[in-house]
C-alpha cells in the first residue's frame, strides 16, 4: 500500500509509474507495508517457528514472534531438570543423563545394583557394592567371625585375625530341603547332612584352629585326664540343636603318636560345665592305616546333634614313654621320665640297661629321686642301696647290674660336697653329724612315694 510512484498518462490511459515489488513486512518497527493494520514483521518466515527461551534446558517451548521490532521467544518458562524417569527432561537427545553412578551403561533408577557395575555377578540377589562375599554365591552373608568377609570366602570363617589352618576350613551353604556335604580342602572333614537334618537352609563353616598349647583337659568318663589335640575344628553355626543328627568324618594325622596314642585316639567335644573335651559318644574309628609310605592317619566318624569345638584328641604323653600321663585309670607317675638308654649317676655310667617300670617311671627316675631326697652322701647311697635292692628283688637288674649302680652312686658327688667354711658352720648342728637313715630314720630316701617293690 506504498506510494512508491506517479500517475502518469501511458498509451492514452491513466498509469502508475510503481514498479517497485510487494513491500514485505519484517520486524524491523517500521510500518513496511504501508498497512498500520499490518503486525510488524508478519512477513517473516521465522515467524511462529518454535524456540527454546532463556532457561536452561534445550526444550522448544515457545514460538519466535516480532517484540519491538526484534526477533524474540515467547518461552517464559522454568528450567526443565533432567531427573531419573527414562525421559528427555531437558530436551538435549540425553536420557537419564547424570543418573548412573557405576557407570554401567543402566540408570539408577532402573539399576537394580546402582552402585555396583558388576550387577550382582554372583547372583546371591545381594549387590556387589554391599555383598560381604561378592564373587561367591551366598544369599545368607553369614559372617561369623564379623571380620567383614561372608564365612563362604573367608579363609578363616570363625578366625578374624585369620592365624587358621586354611587347607582344614570352609564353609557352604546347605539347603534345608535338599542337603550336602561340606569337605574342607584338605579332606580331612567331612560334614553330611541329609535333606531334613537341618530346620532351614544354614551356612554350615569348619574352622581349623592352630592353638598355642595342644595340651588339652579331658574328662574320661568320669575321670579327668590330660590330652593333646592333635586337630581342633570349631564348627558353626554353633549351638542350635538339628532337627536330625548330621554326620562327621575326620581323619587325622597320627605319625607322631605312639602306639598307645594312637589306640586311645578319638573325637572330643569341649563341654563348657565340665570346662574340659568330653568324648563324643558313639564315636567309631577305623583302625590306623599307612598312607603313604611313612604317614599314619586314623579315621573318626560320629553323629552330631549340634555344632560347637570339636577336636581329636589323644591321651597325653610327655615323655613319649607309651604310658599316658593321665587317662583314665592310668597315669603316669613320673611325665616327664628320663628315657637315657643306660643308667648313669652324674657322670658316671653304670652301662645297666634303663628300664620302663609299669607305672611310668624308669630306673633313672628312681635314682634322681634318692638325690633329690638326700640331705647328704650317705642318706643318698643308702637310698640307692634300697631301691637296687628292690630292683633286683623284682628280676629287673642282677646282682651285677645292682654293684655297677651301687659303685656310682657312691663315687658321685650327690649332693653336693659343702666348701669348707659351709662345713664348719654345719657342722654344729647334731642334726648333720654322722645322718645316713634318711629324714624319717628308716634309711628310705623316696621322699613322696610309697616303696611297694616294683609295682610302681
Amino acid at each position: 500500500m506504498c506510494t512508491e510512484g506517479s500517475l502518469i498518462c501511458s498509451g492514452g490511459s491513466q498509469a502508475c509509474s510503481d514498479t517497485s515489488g510487494d513491500d514485505l513486512e519484517v520486524c524491523d518497527g517500521d510500518d513496511n507495508d504501508c498497512n498500520p493494520a499490518t503486525v510488524d514483521g508478519s512477513d517473516e518466515a521465522w515467524l511462529g517457528d518454535a524456540c527454546d527461551g532463556a532457561d536452561s534446558d534445550l526444550c522448544l517451548e515457545g514460538s519466535l514472534i516480532c517484540s519491538g521490532g526484534s526477533q524474540a521467544c515467547s518461552d517464559t518458562s522454568g528450567d526443565n531438570q533432567e531427573i531419573c524417569n527414562g525421559a528427555d527432561d531437558d530436551c538435549d537427545v540425553q536420557v537419564d543423563e547424570g543418573f548412573d553412578a557405576d557407570a554401567d551403561g543402566i540408570a539408577d533408577c532402573f539399576d537394580a545394583c546402582p552402585n555396583d557395575p558388576d550387577n550382582d555377578v554372583d547372583t546371591d540377589g545381594v549387590c556387589g557394592d554391599v555383598d560381604n562375599c561378592p564373587a561367591v554365591s551366598n544369599a545368607s552373608q553369614a559372617n561369623v567371625d564379623v571380620d567383614g568377609f561372608g564365612d563362604l570366602c573367608d579363609v578363616c570363617p570363625s578366625d578374624p585375625s585369620d592365624g587358621c589352618n586354611p587347607a582344614g576350613s570352609t564353609a557352604d551353604e546347605i539347603e534345608a530341603d535338599e542337603g550336602g556335604t561340606v569337605v574342607t580342602p584338605d579332606e580331612a572333614v567331612a560334614i553330611k547332612v541329609e535333606p531334613g537334618d537341618l530346620g532351614g537352609d544354614t551356612t554350615i563353616s569348619v574352622t581349623q584352629t592352630v592353638p598355642n598349647d595342644s595340651n588339652v583337659d579331658l574328662m574320661v568318663g568320669t575321670n579327668p585326664g590330660l590330652g593333646t589335640a592333635v586337630a581342633v575344628y570349631d564348627l558353626e553355626a554353633e549351638g542350635p540343636a538339628f532337627i536330625h543328627s548330621v554326620t562327621i568324618t575326620v581323619t587325622a594325622d597320627v605319625t607322631n603318636l605312639n602306639q598307645n596314642q594312637r589306640e586311645h585316639l578319638t573325637l572330643y567335644q569341649w563341654d563348657d560345665i565340665e570346662n574340659a573335651f568330653v568324648a563324643v559318644e558313639g564315636t567309631v574309628c577305623d583302625e590306623v592305616v599307612e598312607d603313604p609310605l611313612g604317614t599314619f592317619t586314623k579315621t573318626c566318624t560320629a553323629e552330631l546333634s549340634h555344632f560347637s569345638l570339636y577336636s581329636m584328641v589323644a591321651p597325653l604323653d610327655t615323655d613319649g614313654d607309651g604310658i599316658c600321663d593321665q587317662f583314665g585309670e592310668e597315669v603316669d607317675h613320673c611325665p616327664e621320665s628320663d628315657l637315657s638308654a643306660t643308667i648313669a649317676v652324674n657322670s658316671c655310667d653304670t652301662g645297666v640297661e634303663n628300664q620302663l617300670l609299669n607305672n611310668g617311671c624308669t630306673i633313672s627316675d628312681r635314682i634322681a629321686e634318692c638325690a633329690a631326697g638326700a640331705r647328704n652322701h650317705g642318706q643318698f647311697v643308702s637310698c640307692v642301696s634300697d631301691r637296687t635292692n628292690e630292683l633286683k628283688h623284682d628280676g629287673y637288674i642282677t646282682g651285677k647290674d645292682k654293684g655297677a649302680i651301687q659303685r656310682c652312686a657312691a663315687k658321685a658327688d650327690i649332693p653336693p660336697r659343702q666348701s669348707s667354711s659351709d662345713h664348719k658352720s654345719s657342722s654344729s648342728s647334731p642334726a648333720s653329724e654322722g645322718d645316713t637313715s634318711g629324714s624319717n630314720g628308716s634309711g628310705n630316701c623316696f621322699i613322696g612315694a610309697v616303696s611297694t617293690g616294683l609295682g610302681w
